[in-house]
């Protein structure tokens, strides 16, 4: 995701989200970056919720604190701050031990969570399909994998994303699909799937 194509953002709108303050506070590519992980990490938070609520009693609320409380800071560091008021004050329900009101209000807020996400996701994809002004490449360059792969076994994660960085400059004729694999991995901080996948490629 380049810079050129995150500023996009200044001319969109989502419902639950400030763009603005977003892309204001984490510049360039930061704030699409920040967005991904919010979309990785926010689904098993909601499924905690769920089991929880599945499942609540007067003595059984300690894991469903601590979901809310990660999705109410993670949401507010977004500026969707409807879903983190909310799950702000289910927190403070649940550490008061108020079951109805965490059971009456929990749904409400994994439904507009889930929104969120779908009208996220759709937004990453839009961003990451706008390669239109990209230069073509046949493949993406061995050096940089190389870079890459040098840096995930010393778990450099800054050198890793500037090599990552790099790739994401081009269109590829073919290889694109490991780029997006890529920069899924480093979402989610698999640094040794990523250096098995590269020496099995580059071996090729």
């Amino acid at each position: 995701m380049t810079k050129e194509r995150i500023i996009m953002l200044n001319g969109i709108t989502i419902d639950g989200i400030d763009l603005v303050k977003g892309q204001e506070r984490y510049p360039g590519k930061a704030f699409g970056d920040v967005i991904r992980a919010w979309c990785i990490h926010t689904p098993p938070l909601l499924d905690r919720l769920r089991t929880c609520i599945d499942s609540a009693t007067d003595k059984d609320l300690s894991d469903y604190i601590i979901a809310v409380h990660g999705l109410k800071g993670s949401s507010f560091g977004i500026y969707a701050d409807s879903i983190g008021k909310q799950a702000e004050a289910l927190e403070a329900a649940a550490r008061r031990q108020d079951i109805p009101f965490v059971t009456a209000n929990t749904g409400p807020l994994v439904e507009e969570t889930v929104l969120l996400l779908e009208n996220l996701k759709k937004l990453l994809e839009s961003m990451a399909g706008d390669k239109s002004t990209a230069p073509l490449s046949p493949s993406p360059d061995p050096v940089l994998l190389n870079k890459l792969l040098e840096a995930s076994k010393g778990y450099k994660s800054s050198v890793m994303e500037e090599a990552l960085s790099s790739l994401e400059a081009f269109r590829y004729e073919s290889g694109g699909d490991l780029i997006a694999w890529l920069h899924e991995q480093m979402d989610n901080l698999e640094y040794d799937a990523i250096r098995e996948k590269l020496e099995d490629y580059l071996q090729k």
